[in-house]
């Protein structure tokens, strides 16, 4: 699979070297894979973390701020259900 086309493997906003680091430890990630060895990546300082679209479903729904943390005891808060519940 070596060569083949996937595309961008990094995003467009990264700097020059924060892309050659991403694609390094992309490879990295894939060669250990073949090998049977789960690798987890480094982070990249430039690199933007994701929302989940679970956690854009649950603040639409319940009106949470955006600066909250999703964590049982904070969601209780907001949706009225036990933390032991949400837990589950």
């Amino acid at each position: 699979m070596e060569g083949a086309s996937h595309g961008g493997t990094s995003p467009d906003y990264l700097e020059k070297g924060e892309k050659e680091e991403v694609k390094q430890e992309l490879r990295k990630s894939r060669r250990l894979y073949n090998d049977g060895k789960y690798y987890t990546r480094k982070k990249v300082k430039g690199v933007k973390d994701r929302k989940t679209s679970w956690r854009r479903r649950v603040v639409e729904e319940h009106s949470i701020p955006d600066d909250v943390p999703l964590n049982p005891d904070t969601l209780s808060k907001y949706t009225k259900c036990s933390p032991s519940a949400l837990r589950k």
